[in-house]
């Protein structure tokens, strides 16, 4: 599971329109790809900071999603 010190890479995300949780800026771009620090983990919700001053909150199930897929890959299925 995801817990607060991992390092993590930022990522695009579907925009939440209706949703007041989160919702993918467009100065998120210049992290995708880019590893940081988790430094909190929420319900739906966690953010990774990047160099220690810039941090983005992402969906916990996008990011789920994407690790496995991750990892699939590496085993090749």
């Amino acid at each position: 599971m995801i817990k607060v010190g991992d390092k993590a890479k930022g990522f695009k995300f579907p925009a939440f329109n209706n949703s007041a949780i989160l919702n993918y800026n467009i100065d998120m771009n210049r992290f995708v790809g880019v590893e940081g620090v988790i430094n909190d983990v929420g319900t739906d919700t966690f953010s990774i900071f990047y160099d220690g001053v810039v941090y983005w909150s992402y969906p916990i199930r996008e990011y789920l999603v994407i690790q496995r897929e991750q990892r699939l890959n590496e085993i090749g299925i």
